[in-house]
C-alpha cells in the first residue's frame, strides 16, 4: 500500500521531527511505501499522487498553500484530504475512503479511474 500523508499523519512534516520519528515504525508496517508526493508516468500522461488536492482558493489557510500542489503540468491529481465523495475539479481522482465506501482503493481500480482522467 501506499500513503501520501497528509495533516492527520503524525509522519506529516507539519509535525516535530520527534513525533515523526515515534510514528515512522508503526506506518512502515502498514506501508509499502510512504512519499509526500509520488509522481507517475504513463506513456505521455503524468499522474500527481499527493494528499491534497490542488489549491483552488487563493485565500486559504499558509498550511493549505504550503502543501496543497499545483496542477499545471499534471495530467491528473490523485489526492486524499476531503473527506467527501465530491470530485473538486476535472482531472483530480479523490481516494478519500469516503469516497469509495470507506474502502481503501486497489492499484487496478485506480488505473480505471485514471483512464477516466
Amino acid at each position: 500500500m501506499i500513503l501520501t500523508p497528509g495533516n492527520h499523519d503524525q509522519i506529516h512534516p507539519k509535525f516535530q521531527p520527534a513525533v515523526q520519528m515515534e510514528w515512522m515504525g508503526a506506518y512502515q508496517n502498514v506501508f509499502d511505501l510512504i512519499s509526500l508526493n509520488l509522481q507517475i508516468k504513463q506513456g505521455k500522461k503524468a499522474y500527481l499522487f499527493n494528499h491534497y488536492p490542488t489549491l483552488m482558493d487563493r485565500t486559504a489557510s499558509k498550511n493549505a498553500v504550503r502543501w496543497a500542489p499545483h496542477a499545471n503540468r499534471w495530467t491528473g491529481i490523485v489526492h486524499g484530504h476531503t473527506h467527501s465523495s465530491v470530485t473538486l475539479m476535472p482531472g483530480h481522482v479523490n481516494v478519500a475512503p469516503e469516497a469509495h465506501d470507506l474502502q481503501i482503493i486497489h492499484s487496478s481500480t485506480l488505473w480505471d479511474l485514471l483512464d477516466q482522467v
